[in-house]
């Protein structure tokens, strides 16, 4: 979602605090990206701002604008936070956000959430600026009181009527007045308090593909599969019930295909699911994951020379990495080691029972085109081992298939 921010005057006044890297690259160009004007600020009005100080109405209404953003890296037992301030027109503090991280950046993640973030709060600021902009009224010249010759008015005159008699029609009224410390009350915005890290976040994606088979037994008994790439499609989601821990299930399926078998022409499918749970680490650039899955190659048949069905129940160890290359752009690669202790085999009666494992690399890369969105591009292979001590022989069954995704984070 691209804010209209040219129609408002939003400036950006720094950021203060050791950088250990490139968190300063990071925030202008995001800021760049939401059309956030830089101006450059003394440090200490900077501060004043991102520590809340009574200055710091007074330094936001001397910039003149519609809003102000300042920013601060504070570190705590060498744990860095980034520390993001927004102020409105009349210099009051509208939101505030802290984000830990890890490393000498912000992990792609964090600079999703941030820039989520602050699209919302600065669209506020445009729609308020819209409204205070409509409701003004036009101003005229105040005509000068005038008071009698005879009775000269002065600070300690009397009220027409005591405002303690009820039944007077002039009873005075309490008048909100603004100062630097205390917003008019008429137009406070209430700030929000220091932010905790997102206790919850949930992603889903749904992708189109392709997907293809390649089984080659050591056993003469065995038939060889190969076949072209299918279409396929996957789905996916993921949620993160506490900070860094994410839980989450994925499914895949070919959506047609068929296999020549004598004369028959035969049904047949691909599907696999995975249900996983990762840590994040290094600031969410490193996930090691744990789970289960299940991969079935069903060739719907009863002709005895076909290819055998393929039925793998595993356990999933493995990890993601991931690095940015701009603040909406990141690779990602993820290996997997993953033993089977479960599924059908069909080939166990004549070659008797074989040890199954597998392993599974891929790679990827994601785009952020918008608030909350984000589009990628993933290729992945899954190949599975067999051994058969009684046969002194084995066989390898792999999985090549690609794909584009398109999915909402939030």
């Amino acid at each position: 979602m691209m804010l209209l921010l040219p129609l408002v005057d939003v400036l950006f006044v720094g950021l203060v605090g050791t950088d250990p890297g490139n968190v300063q690259g990071q925030l202008t160009a995001i800021f760049a990206d939401q059309k956030v004007v830089a101006h450059k600020t003394a440090a200490a009005d900077i501060k004043a701002l991102t520590h809340q100080d009574a200055s710091g109405p007074g330094i936001v209404k001397k910039l003149a604008s519609d809003g102000v953003v300042a920013s601060e890296i504070v570190v705590n037992k060498g744990h860095h936070s980034l520390v993001i301030v927004v102020y409105n027109a009349s210099g009051e503090l509208v939101s505030m956000s802290e984000t830990p991280f890890a490393g000498k950046k912000l992990a792609s993640a964090e600079l999703a959430m941030m820039h989520d973030n602050l699209d919302d709060e600065l669209n506020r600021l445009v729609t308020k600026s819209h409204k205070v902009a409509a409701k003004q009224p036009a101003t005229k010249p105040a005509p000068a009181p005038t008071a009698p010759a005879s009775a000269p008015m002065t600070s300690e005159a009397p009220l027409p009527e005591s405002e303690d008699d009820p039944l007077s029609p002039h009873k005075a009224t309490p008048v909100a007045t603004a100062t630097a410390d205390a917003p008019d009350a008429s137009t406070t915005v209430t700030a929000a308090a220091p932010s905790k890290p997102r206790s919850f976040g949930i992603h889903g994606d749904l992708g189109f593909g392709i997907m293809t088979r390649s089984f080659s037994p050591g056993p003469a008994t065995a038939t060889a599969f190969d076949s072209s790439p299918v279409p396929s499609i996957q789905l996916e989601v993921i949620a993160e019930p506490i900070k860094n821990l994410s839980v989450g299930v994925d499914f895949e399926r070919t959506l047609t295909m068929h296999t020549a078998v004598g004369s028959e022409n035969d049904s047949t499918s691909i599907t696999r699911w995975e249900g996983r749970a990762g840590y994040a680490l290094l600031g969410g650039h490193l996930r090691p994951e744990v789970g289960v899955g299940r991969r079935v190659f069903d060739l719907d048949t009863t002709n005895a020379s076909a290819t055998p069905n393929a039925d793998y129940i595993y356990v999933l160890v493995g990890a993601t990495a991931s690095a940015d290359i701009t603040p909406k752009v990141s690779v990602f690669g993820s290996v997997a080691v993953e033993p089977v202790f479960g599924g059908q085999d069909q080939l166990d009666m004549s070659l008797g029972i074989a040890s199954r494992w597998a392993f599974d690399v891929g790679a990827g890369i994601e785009v952020r085109p918008a608030a909350h969105l984000y589009a990628r591009a993933i290729a992945d292979y899954q190949r599975f081992s067999w051994s058969w001590a009684d046969a002194d022989s084995g066989a390898s069954d792999g999985y090549p298939s690609a794909a584009l995704q398109l999915g909402a984070r939030y």
